[in-house]
Formats: C-alpha cells, structure tokens, sequence
C-alpha cells in the first residue's frame, strides 16, 4: 500500500562481500525489521540520547513506589527499569522476526562468522504516510450545511441584481462568431496537452480555433485550479523508495495526495517514482522548498 517505507545502511568491509546474495539478504530482512517494529528509534543502545535517560533517571527515582525502598536498591530497579526501556528501542535487540528465538544482534554475529567479514548496522530512516501531518475531519451535517447556505446566498444576490445589466452580455455573446471545430483540431490538443476531450473543445471555441493560444488558455485554467486545490489537506499518497544502482545511494521520499483512490493510480505513483529519483540525481537537494 505504499503507506511506510524504510531505507537502512549495513556495512561490510568490501564491495565483494557487499554484491553477494547472503549480505543482501541480511539487508533486505533488517530493513523489513525495521518496518515490522513501530516503536524502533535507533539502531543500538548506544545510540540513545543520554541527557534523555537522566532526565528519565530523575522521575523514576521520584515516583511513590521508590520512595520508601533504600538508596542503593532504588538505583539498581531504576537502572533495570531504564535498561528495558532503552533496549525496547534499539534495533538490534529486537527479537528477529524470521526466528524469535534470536536477536537482531545475534543474526549479525552469525553473518559476520559466516562471511568472515565485519559486518554491522550504520543507520536507518523510517517514514510513515501522513506521520504529523494535520488530517482532515469530514463533518457531513456541516458540510451540507455550508453548501445549503451558499447556494441560498447565491440565489439570493442573483434576485437582487438588475436585470438591465445582463442585456448587454447577451448582446456580446450573440455577437460573438462561432467557430467550427474539428474533431482533429480536439484530437491534436489532446495529444498536446493531455487535457479532456470537454475541455480541448472549450479552449478551442474560447481561441477562435487557435491552437497556440487554446494550449495557452487550458495552461492557464490548469494553473488556476491547481492553485485553488494548494490550500486542501493532502494526507494520503505514497511512501517511495529510489535505491541506485550498486546500492550506494538510496531515496526515501513521502509524496501526498487527497485520497487513496488517486495514490493507487499509475499516474501519481510514476510521478512519485520520479520525484524519488530526481532527488537521488541531485546531490545539492537539501529541502523540499524554500519555506
């Protein structure tokens, strides 16, 4: 579904090692521990933040069921209480998946006796689609509501206006040339620009028949209305990964649309594979926009 994705660097000591099927296995399936484990944070550890675990210390060394116990015992209960927290959140003490009889660290233990080289995990990032982000609340009474009232408005400001304005406009339309268009002039816009067939014909009777122009005037209401569905929230989409050749490099970018229908089509997921390699392609890329 595209809904989470994960890129992980493990090293090894040469590119032989590296290109082999049993490394990249062993990649493959850390990765997929990685994504099978929600509550993973860092790779060991070591890796924990340290001003995090004393400050975690403290409030444990506070709480009421501490409080009665002797210095030395409350230190030992709090350190194993901040061990098992810490460990929870380390990648390689996690239980493997493929055989929970082993840890993470183990299975690496025996790669690195089985191909005799060192082998160990760098880093890891881990995307979740819409992680963060503001969802949408769908409220339908409201929403009726607000339509209802605007169509009233509407038809409301429609009444009051004066009847001696709209003469003339027809006036305009009527003198307005109406210009035959083809079903090749549609076809070659189409093929141009990709736009609906209702929309090409349109472009066409606005432009006099005028191609250029008819190209120019779709760009231009393609523009509009993007810029009028800028503002919605777009929290679904896909989750993508671009890894380049020789797995040196890899890619993960989160891309979001409206609704799910659009995120499982061929159109938006290419264009999601594209963006994830065009970010691979350009080294300097350190944001997704000037904001």
């Amino acid at each position: 579904g595209s809904r989470l994705g994960v890129i992980v660097e493990v090293n090894c000591e040469t590119d032989f090692v590296a290109r082999g099927d049993v490394f990249k296995e062993l990649v493959a399936d850390i990765a997929m521990q990685v994504a099978a484990c929600p509550d993973i944070e860092y790779v060991s550890p070591d890796d924990v933040d340290p001003a995090m675990v004393e400050a975690e210390r403290a409030v444990q060394m506070k709480m009421e069921d501490m409080l009665s116990k002797p210095e030395n015992i409350r230190e030992k209960i709090v350190q194993g209480r901040l061990d098992k927290m810490v460990n929870e959140k380390a990648l390689i003490k996690q239980d493997f998946i493929k055989d929970t009889t082993k840890t993470v660290e183990e299975i690496i233990k025996e790669a690195t006796a089985s191909i005799g080289e060192k082998i160990s995990v760098r880093r890891f990032v881990k995307y979740n689609l819409g992680e963060g982000m503001e969802k949408r609340e769908e409220d339908f009474a409201a929403e009726v509501e607000a339509q209802t009232k605007a169509l009233a408005e509407k038809a409301a400001a429609k009444k009051e206006e004066p009847k001696k304005e709209e003469e003339p406009k027809k006036e305009e339309e009527a003198a307005k040339p109406t210009v035959a268009i083809s079903a090749k002039q549609v076809k070659e816009i189409r093929d141009k620009t990709g736009a609906g067939m209702m929309d090409c014909k349109k472009a066409l009777g606005e432009c006099n028949g005028d191609l250029e122009e008819a190209i120019v005037w779709l760009r231009k209401k393609g523009m509009a209305s993007a810029d009028k569905k800028a503002s919605r929230i777009a929290a679904e989409g896909a989750v993508a990964q671009y890894i380049h050749a020789g797995s040196r490099l890899g890619v993960l970018v989160e891309v979001n649309c409206e609704t799910d229908f659009v995120a499982r089509g061929d159109v938006f997921k290419e264009l999601v594979a594209d963006i994830a390699m065009q970010v691979a392609a350009c080294p300097d890329i350190e944001y997704v926009s000037p904001d």
